[in-house]
């Protein structure tokens, strides 16, 4: 699974996403994390992942990251899934 994770968005719940990172992890599951480094970046990121034949892309930040990630997927296969930057963190995934 490939996260795509700003560092800046939600600094002081990063700590939450690393525990469900490390959950995920020890579950077996294989992540490739990649952090943003400017503006567009995870369009870029998201759209090579999509073109690599990746199942799930998921976005780990706020509405921003979301929508980054989501603009690169537009017209491709790849499931959208996503970390919040908000209080309650989520991975919902697309059924589509």
């Amino acid at each position: 699974m490939l996260i795509i994770f700003n560092p800046v968005a939600g600094r002081r719940r990063a700590q939450r996403l690393w525990r469900v990172l490390d959950i995920m992890a020890t579950s077996g599951v294989r992540l490739e994390i990649v952090e943003t480094q400017h503006a567009g970046h995870a369009t870029e990121l998201a759209r090579a992942g999509a073109e690599a034949g990746r199942p799930m892309v998921v976005a780990a930040g706020g509405d921003g990251t979301i929508a980054e990630v989501a603009a690169g997927l537009a017209g491709s296969d790849c499931k959208l899934g996503f970390f919040r930057s908000a209080p309650q963190m989520c991975l919902p995934m697309s059924s589509g």
